[in-house]
């Protein structure tokens, strides 16, 4: 019994130990909510593949609840993937983004192309595609302009109740984060498409106009 029980404790250290290793060095939610933004003024005042943005450097950390590593080089988040580019979207990166599996499985959400589980910051591929882990909710932290300290919210394509959830990003009608822009970009695009239609009318009716005078001209005429 005290073997058994040993090697389960073993098994579960040595899982702890490839998931520190494959994510990097682990820390709290409450350590970097506490931590405050480094300043720059240009990208060598950052650490090695940070950007300097907006006078900080622009760290970047995921979280799977309170457990939170430091987004570096061979790990990223891509927003473009559809389902007519998704098969053909490979990368070598820890694929960051994930999808809700009910938006997957009616092909109004996708990532790029995963082919097992160890691809995913989620730890979770499906149909090719990185799903949301329902074991843990996923956030990102990272430092808002006018900020000098770090904020977390849920990620794009993360499940979510509400827009307050998804700061900056909104709450879509499939009940995961999207981006902010998303629906202003649907009422421009609305927009373009009416005053299209009553341009058309409009130069309709003046054709219109302009042959009643002209029928009406050779009428008094005769």
């Amino acid at each position: 019994m005290v073997i058994i029980k040993f090697n389960i404790l073993l098994i579960f250290i040595i899982f702890i130990f490839i998931i520190n290793n494959s994510f990097g060095e682990t820390i709290s939610k409450e350590k970097v909510l506490s931590l405050k933004a480094t300043k720059c003024t240009e990208n060598k005042d950052c650490p090695e593949s940070v950007e300097c943005y907006n006078g900080f450097c622009n760290i970047l950390y995921y979280c799977h609840n309170e457990e939170c590593i430091e987004i570096k080089e061979g790990m990223s988040f891509s927003s473009y993937a559809n389902l007519e580019n998704y098969k053909f979207y490979n990368t070598t990166d820890l694929i960051l983004e994930s999808c809700p599996e009910d938006a997957r499985n009616i092909e109004k959400c996708f990532t790029r192309y995963c082919l097992n589980d160890s691809n995913c910051y989620s730890n979770k591929c499906f149909n090719n595609t990185c799903i949301i882990n329902n074991q843990f909710t996923t956030t990102s932290c990272s430092v808002y302009t006018g900020s000098d300290h770090f904020t977390c919210s849920r990620l794009e394509f993360e499940n979510c109740k509400n827009d307050k959830e998804c700061y900056p990003y909104r709450c879509n009608e499939y009940h995961f984060c999207t981006s902010a822009m998303e629906k202003n970009w649907l009422g421009i695009a609305l927009f373009k498409v009416y005053f299209i239609i009553i341009l058309i009318i409009i130069i309709i009716v003046f054709i219109i106009f302009k042959l009643i005078i002209i029928i009406n001209k050779k009428c008094t005429i005769k």
